[in-house]
């Protein structure tokens, strides 16, 4: 399969890579730094992207053209001058899963967190579980 995995070069991400690398799978990696990235795992096709820049289902298609599976371990802890909770764990989540009903991606695995909660007062897991509701609603 061809599976993109938003966030891999992170921790849950990398190992999410590292098992579908060992299990025969064509992987791609989706994150802003990506050089790295690149050096740690060279059989990963990498793409620089912002996640909170990618909030129409038209910016997300190029993106999941091919892909058979999408595995979403990407996220941000707090607001600041390079992350944005809403538009990570939001707002590119339902763009990401209307671009993904559009190309005829129907597996999506959402990574998300212990305590996502939309009644939560503590921005990180409230955004977070719009994210996940978002997902949940599609499939």
């Amino acid at each position: 399969m061809n599976v993109l995995v938003l966030g891999g070069y992170g921790l849950i991400g990398d190992a999410v890579i590292g098992r579908l690398l060992r299990d025969g799978h064509h992987v791609t990696g989706l994150g802003r730094d990506v050089q790295d990235a690149g050096r740690r795992r060279p059989a990963v096709r990498w793409i620089a992207a912002d996640m909170s820049k990618l909030l129409a289902a038209e910016d997300w298609l190029p993106v999941v053209a091919g892909m058979d599976a999408v595995v979403n371990a990407a996220g941000a802890l707090q607001d600041g001058p390079r992350d944005r909770l809403d538009a990570v764990h939001r707002g590119s989540v339902v763009a990401l899963v209307a671009a993904c009903e559009q190309a005829g991606v129907h597996r999506f695995a959402q990574i998300s967190a212990i305590g996502a909660d939309l009644a939560s007062a503590n921005p990180f897991f409230s955004t977070k579980a719009q994210g996940d509701q978002a997902v949940a609603r599609a499939w």
